[in-house]
């Protein structure tokens, strides 16, 4: 019954161990580590943050144009990334805009 007891919390250890391990990851960004890191999977790779903040300066596609982060809807064209028409059309990219025409029905 002792060596039973002995093996459960020996592995009870272990587990305790490897749960720790995983909540004081480092932030890829950063370097953070603390207990409130979390883990974001793309592509079949996965990241480690510490903030959606760093999770965005590393995995947000930039604008080809002005290098900005697209954390929003953003513009794809041509297999390219751009944050607004402005920028697709500094690219040659005319057939893009920010919003469509309203017609006048737009109340100021």
């Amino acid at each position: 019954m002792h060596r039973q007891q002995s093996a459960f919390h020996a592995e009870q250890a272990r587990h305790l161990q490897e749960l720790e391990a995983m909540a004081n990851k480092a932030c890829e960004t950063c370097g953070n580590s603390y207990d409130k890191t979390f883990e974001i999977s793309i592509g079949g790779t996965t990241h480690t943050f510490d903030s959606f903040a760093c999770a965005i300066h590393m995995l947000a596609p930039r604008c080809l144009h002005c290098k900005a982060a697209i954390i929003g809807p953003g513009m794809e064209a041509r297999g390219q990334y751009f944050c607004c028409a402005h920028c697709a059309r500094q690219w040659g990219i005319q057939e893009v805009a920010d919003r469509a025409p309203d017609r006048g029905a737009a109340v100021p």
